[in-house]
């Protein structure tokens, strides 16, 4: 694991607890309310969607939110609610919510 993403790792806080293997959803705050959000798919074996849910993130559960993938610098979409992506094995997904316009 490279040294940024361990950097990283100390600021964040799983949102639950789970079974070895299981994928792990890490939140953090960020400046202006928007909240960094970590998708880890601790599968041995294949890809798997991992979601956050706004309440685990502190987030009110109707509340738009625009998805910014912070490794492929691009906007990935407007979620309510809400978020699954798509996580290779030992895969990890960054992501940073903020909130959309109305």
């Amino acid at each position: 694991m490279c040294m940024c993403l361990l950097h990283v790792l100390q600021c964040l806080a799983r949102t639950n607890d789970v079974q070895p293997g299981a994928p792990e959803v890490w939140a953090g705050p960020l400046a202006g309310g928007d909240v960094v959000v970590l998708l880890l798919n601790r599968n041995h074996s294949v890809a798997v969607n991992v979601t956050a849910h706004w309440g685990d993130l502190g987030l009110p559960s109707g509340k738009k939110m625009k998805a910014r993938d912070l490794w492929l610098r691009q906007e990935i979409g407007v979620y309510a609610g809400t978020m699954s992506l798509q996580a290779e094995v030992h895969g990890v997904r960054v992501v940073r919510l903020s909130a959309a316009m109305a």
